[in-house]
């Protein structure tokens, strides 16, 4: 067990690292919705100082032959969440750029029986701004 905080350190970063070591292939963004082209991510890495981490980095950067293709078995659950607003158009277009082959939409009504996409009946007053639009009423 570590008693000083030297150790301590340590310990988080040999965590941190594996982490990152186990976490797999996954593209780098620069800002939510800008995505970092295939060259400018690949020069990004090979500036970094040698380490395990480059290593792995640049493993999976040259074991894909396109890192984009679309396919089935990536689902875009809500479009891109994590980059753009959850059911917005350019949410579903930052998905399929990214190689989803899937967009899953969860569907819903509202009061007038239109179909939305949208997580629940009573989610939008905590994800949106809905209720500041005239829409709200038709909800």
């Amino acid at each position: 067990m570590c008693s000083s905080l030297n150790c301590l350190i340590k310990s988080c970063v040999t965590v941190c690292i594996g982490m990152v070591l186990l976490s797999g292939c996954v593209m780098i963004q620069e800002r939510p919705g800008e995505m970092v082209d295939q060259s400018s991510l690949f020069d990004r890495i090979s500036s970094m100082h040698q380490s395990l981490l480059k290593d792995r980095l640049l493993h999976c950067m040259n074991s894909l032959d396109d890192p984009f293709k679309p396919s089935d078995f990536s689902i875009g659950h809500r479009g891109a969440p994590r980059f753009f607003p959850e059911h917005t158009l350019e949410s579903y277009q930052a998905a399929a750029q990214m190689g989803a082959g899937i967009i899953e939409c969860d569907v819903t009504f509202t009061r007038d029986k239109e179909l939305v996409c949208r997580h629940s009946q009573c989610d939008l007053h905590t994800t949106t701004n809905i209720l500041k639009t005239a829409l709200a009423e038709k909800c």
